[in-house]
């Protein structure tokens, strides 16, 4: 009996295992070089963004938590515990999760959002600001929504995170986390979408524009963690069932890994921008949104903005 537990595959692979271990730390070393850009810049003063950050971090390191428990209890690549145990670990940690994942994410794309508000809001015209508003409107009901399915997805609720009792899925849940994946994904896009109408109203060539919006598309590669997250999703969802493999879980696992990569990729992604006081060679990403700031003080003011356009270009060619 003791080695058939021994060969029962587990959904905690070395890969999760390591992946839980090295992104967290990435993403926390991205949050406090984040902090220590604002203290290199003289600024003490931190704001809504930065603490969505860290929020977003706690959020990923409890994901962490969740999933190291679940490892510890049942064993990494293989099981040292009963079917019945293992059975109702894996299906605690997978609930759980889906509540801190959906947190994370959401944390992460309101702060990204807040950061492009900070920088383009006060000189930009309403249209922009009741966007962002909107957005944000959108994303708290993605997250709300989210949650409420996550809760109810079994009825009764206990049988989401314990499957050995009788329960009845109350709709599609593998349909519905595509969908979830899906729109982290469009989301994701739509966001770094935001400061390109603003920089193209600018008047500057085609190539500075494109420099400019290259700065704050620094951390587009979240989105590649998404659209990686969402293919091995489905992967796992829709051949989980028609696998040959022995191990059952080998379609799920890398799913999951996906899931922890990408909100912790979020992390770095939306602290990427702020590093420029970080390089002293020449002036800074700091010292850029403070032109991109004048650029649209002069212009408001004066109907050019000459002088804030040599300035930018300058710190583009430099940061």
């Amino acid at each position: 009996m003791a080695t058939t537990l021994l060969l029962q595959p587990t959904l905690f692979s070395t890969a999760l295992v390591v992946v839980n271990i090295v992104f967290p730390v990435l993403s926390t070393s991205a949050v406090i070089l984040r902090f220590y850009a604002r203290k290199g810049a003289g600024r003490y003063m931190f704001f809504a963004d930065d603490w969505l950050i860290v929020a977003t971090l706690v959020f990923c390191w409890a994901n962490t938590v969740n999933t190291l428990v679940g490892a510890g209890q049942i064993g990494v690549e293989t099981a040292k515990v009963d079917p019945g145990t293992q059975a109702k670990v894996t299906a605690r940690t997978l609930w759980t999760e889906g509540f801190l994942l959906a947190t994370a994410l959401a944390l992460a794309k309101i702060a990204v959002l807040y950061f492009y508000y900070r920088i383009f809001a006060t000189k930009c015209a309403n249209t922009f600001k009741f966007s962002v508003w909107s957005m944000y409107a959108i994303l708290i009901g993605w997250w709300i929504s989210s949650v409420v399915c996550q809760l109810l997805v079994a009825d009764p609720i206990n049988g989401a995170y314990d499957p050995t009792i009788p329960f009845n899925y109350r709709y599609d849940y593998s349909t519905w986390s595509v969908c979830f994946a899906a729109m982290s994904l469009a989301f994701d896009v739509i966001i770094l979408l935001f400061p390109v109408p603003v920089i193209g109203k600018l008047r500057m060539d085609f190539r500075r524009k494109i420099s400019v919006i290259g700065i704050f598309w620094l951390g587009a590669f979240c989105c590649v963690a998404a659209a990686v997250r969402l293919y091995f999703l489905y992967i796992g969802i829709y051949k989980v069932t028609s696998s040959t493999s022995e191990n059952p879980y080998e379609n799920v696992t890398a799913g999951f890994i996906w899931a922890h990569v990408e909100p912790n990729c979020s992390i770095i992604a939306a602290c990427l921008p702020t590093y420029g006081t970080l390089f002293h060679s020449g002036r800074s990403l700091s010292s850029l949104f403070g032109s991109v700031r004048s650029i649209f003080s002069i212009s408001g003011r004066s109907g050019t903005n000459s002088t804030g356009l040599a300035s930018i270009v300058l710190e583009v060619q430099r940061v």
